[in-house]
């Protein structure tokens, strides 16, 4: 939006833009971003762009990092389907980003908790840079296990907010869950 705002200030025809073209750039440049992760996360394809795009994705996810296209889809169609819904993509978007923390902070714990002091290949391997900011508070405070069961309260926290479900309501959406499940209305 800011860099939009910036690039539609310089010359006269572009101040005018309408928001849904606006929303429009955003999803293009979200599609072309999902589709460049996944050209090199999924089929490891080869050119210019392969270690910024292995440095900064895998860096960021580790082992998580096939999940990023996925993830850079679903923003992508939630901008160009929804435009007017900005606060329920927001919300989405912190959900879903916290979500994301809390897996890559497990996978790190399950790789035996890497600090940056073990190489980039062991951040690679377990949760990267987001597993390790995660994690590493928290297990050099209260030790691994600890750290652990934060993390499941982390995740779900972060499934109450991507389900808009006050703590309140948790019984209710269970209930209604569990009749969905027996095929009952």
């Amino acid at each position: 939006a800011a860099l939009g705002g910036i690039v539609r200030a310089i010359g006269r025809s572009a101040r005018e833009l309408d928001a849904t073209h606006r929303h429009d750039g955003l999803g293009l440049l979200l599609f072309t971003a999902a589709i460049v992760t996944a050209a090199v996360t999924w089929f490891s394809f080869e050119g210019w762009l392969t270690e910024p795009v292995t440095r900064v994705v895998t860096g960021l996810l580790g082992s998580l990092d096939i999940v990023a296209p996925v993830l850079l889809f679903w923003m992508m169609v939630r901008v160009l389907r929804q435009p007017d819904r900005s606060a329920d993509t927001g919300r989405l978007d912190i959900g879903w980003l916290v979500l994301l923390g809390a897996v890559c902070g497990m996978v790190t714990l399950a790789n035996g908790a890497p600090t940056a002091s073990s190489g980039s290949a062991a951040m690679r391997e377990a949760g990267g840079w987001l597993g390790w900011l995660m994690t590493a508070p928290m297990v050099a405070a209260v030790g691994p296990w600890l750290a652990a069961l934060w993390l499941v309260v982390v995740l779900a926290f972060a499934l109450l907010v991507v389900t808009a479900t006050p703590v309140n309501r948790i019984p209710q959406r269970l209930a209604a869950a569990r009749d969905v499940m027996r095929l009952r209305r």
